[in-house]
């Protein structure tokens, strides 16, 4: 193994030699014989390599190599994680020592992975470094993303996602340092691209990217849900499902990317996720429709959106003018048994979400609807 004497050297002469007493010439005598130690394996590394013509033997000499060395880093930090906290004052140069060590270290695995990444093991923990330069990545992500843009929200939600995976205390491999470094540099190219709109452009990107998150998942889901609660009727609700799945059928994945690779890809999940729900409005219009009893039933027709219907069972349910304590069954019912122009068919949903979430531009409308109803009081006197 090209790295035994580095192994020795930090599993047994460390521990052997007294380094709490290092005289100035003792301490650069280890100095140099970790410097020259790094640079012997070095260049024994590519002298086989390159002298070899064997792949399945570059293959086991690079990974052996990588996991040991990976290995020394992890216990030397470990060491130096404790002494930092306990004894530096105390030994600087023997916590010089031991940092030197590790950078002799990181450089041969530097070698490694930029000359022999293919030959690399991906399931393999990366060295603390890595884990910084993705920390320093995400920061400069931050520092330029625009809190008023409309794709900020999910910007922020894929950071913090990265941001608990890179903790120090976390393992995290060279397979997902690789993906979270791919989607760092795919949310730069969005970002930095003014001509597309950076919200869509991104889920189409996280799509790609196979960015099958739970929690990602959950803010597809919800966009979808606040896109159709907007509409008013179930039959335009319907050709908007149409349109989202459509829409996510398109995607193209990328080639060997995921977040999660044993779990099914997010497109995967979307597409399953929109035929349930087009399949569940499908069978509430067909029922709407085919029942007897919703056929030949009396209809309020109205000129009020379903927004102001909302609003004004709102002030009669505020006022203490309604008593139902039930709300969601009374909303049921009025949905049931009222027409709008745009709302055929009135989604109880829909005009639930409009009961509770009432915008400005609904309130000026029914004020002045109610003022040309006082007026109508005030000059007709046989009313």
């Amino acid at each position: 193994m090209l790295l035994n004497n580095f192994a020795k050297f930090i599993n047994f002469d460390f521990n052997t030699y007294d380094l709490h007493f290092l005289t100035e010439s003792t301490y650069f005598e280890w100095l140099d014989r970790l410097a020259n130690e790094s640079l012997r394996v070095k260049e024994e590394i590519i002298f086989l390599i390159y002298q070899s013509s064997d792949d399945i033997f570059i293959h086991k000499t690079i990974q052996a190599n990588q996991s040991l060395l990976v290995s020394l880093i992890e216990k030397l930090g470990g060491e130096l994680g404790y002494e930092k906290r306990e004894i530096h004052k105390h030994l600087p140069s023997l916590l010089i020592i031991k940092e030197f060590a590790i950078n002799c270290l990181d450089d041969v695995l530097k070698l490694l992975e930029k000359d022999f990444e293919k030959y690399l093991n991906l399931d393999v923990p990366v060295p603390p470094r890595i884990k910084n330069q993705l920390k320093k990545e995400l920061q400069n992500v931050e520092n330029q993303v625009n809190f008023k843009d409309e794709a900020w929200h999910l910007i922020q939600l894929i950071v913090d996602i990265i941001k608990k995976h890179i903790l120090p205390e976390r393992m995290l491999t060279y397979q997902e340092s690789k993906y979270y470094k791919k989607l760092i540099i795919e949310i730069g190219l969005i970002w930095n691209n003014h001509s597309v709109d950076h919200l869509s452009s991104l889920m189409s990107g996280l799509i790609y990217l196979n960015f099958n998150s739970y929690r990602y998942f959950n803010y597809c889901t919800n966009q979808y849900r606040t896109k159709l609660n907007s509409i008013e009727n179930m039959t335009d609700e319907l050709q908007q499902l149409y349109q989202f799945r459509k829409n996510i059928a398109q995607q193209k994945i990328g080639n060997g990317y995921s977040y999660k690779p044993a779990d099914i890809s997010l497109k995967e999940q979307l597409f399953n996720w929109l035929n349930e729900e087009i399949i569940y409005l499908e069978k509430k219009i067909n029922s709407t429709i085919l029942n007897p009893v919703e056929k030949e039933s009396f209809k309020f027709l109205s000129n009020l959106t379903v927004a102001q219907i909302g609003l004004f069972i709102r002030l009669f349910i505020d006022i203490g003018y309604l008593n139902n304590k039930n709300i969601t069954e009374m909303l049921k019912f009025v949905s049931r048994f009222t027409s709008t122009p745009q709302a055929k068919i009135m989604s109880a949903e829909s005009l639930r979400i409009k009961y509770y979430n009432i915008e400005s531009s609904t309130k000026e409308a029914l004020k002045g609807i109610l003022l040309k109803m006082i007026s109508h009081l005030k000059e007709n006197s046989n009313l």
